[in-house]
């Protein structure tokens, strides 16, 4: 779908959110050399090296299907300094949410898992939706449940050679780096996980899995 909007109505809408927390206003580019590394293979270095790194792009996507058209602040990371790393730390993790028992893969599992549910009498399908659930994880809390889990499941160990240390360390690294440009303008964002970054959904994926472990179960109201 294509959406035309007036660009300083646009314009005037996005300042109006980077001027209220979790967005800052910085005074220059902050795009650092990223780390190296010892522990990975020289094909990989040089991937996860970055080069002519630039700072990410910030836009917001009109939600057309809510009320007043809000949008959605994405930051495009290709080509920031730690896109690559966060790739292929993406590619580490991804597969250990993939066996939690509230995750859905797409729209036909979805239905396939709905085929399979028998709703008792009294209760009804309900679906909870989590506001702002990027910018709202927080970073530490959730560092420490990803190391958790990396300590319990060590199957992880089979797709590289970095160590658990190692990994949440660059994992926080990459979630330390949300900086963005917006017409010219340096912000960086203070809370939460940036909407753009190839790590956020996974990132996020861990935080909410551990909500539902330890908070859905306890709740006699709530069948899943």
């Amino acid at each position: 779908m294509t959406v035309i909007l007036d660009t300083n109505e646009y314009n005037n809408r996005v300042f109006l959110m980077l001027s209220t927390f979790p967005y800052r206003k910085l005074m220059q580019d902050p795009t650092p050399h990223l780390l190296h590394m010892n522990k990975i293979s020289k094909e990989l270095f040089h991937f996860l090296d970055p080069f002519s790194s630039k700072c990410p792009r910030f836009y917001g996507a009109p939600k057309l299907h809510k009320p007043n058209i809000p949008l959605r602040l994405i930051v495009d990371f290709r080509n920031s300094p730690s896109y690559n790393l966060a790739a292929h730390l993406n590619k580490i993790l991804h597969p250990l949410t993939d066996e939690g028992k509230c995750v859905m893969k797409n729209s036909v599992d979805f239905v396939n898992k709905c085929r399979t549910i028998k709703v008792k009498r009294g209760f009804c399908p309900v679906s909870f939706d989590v506001k702002s659930l990027f910018t709202k994880v927080p970073i530490q809390h959730t560092l420490s449940i990803l190391k958790s889990r990396l300590s319990e499941d060590s199957s992880w160990k089979t797709s590289t050679k970095l160590e658990l240390p190692d990994i949440v360390m660059l994992t926080e690294l990459c979630m330390e780096g949300n900086f963005f440009q917006f017409s010219n303008k340096y912000y960086e964002q203070c809370e939460g996980a940036a909407m753009g970054s190839p790590i956020s959904p996974v990132f996020a994926e861990f935080l909410l899995q551990d909500l539902e472990h330890s908070i859905i179960p306890s709740m006699r109201s709530i069948l899943h």
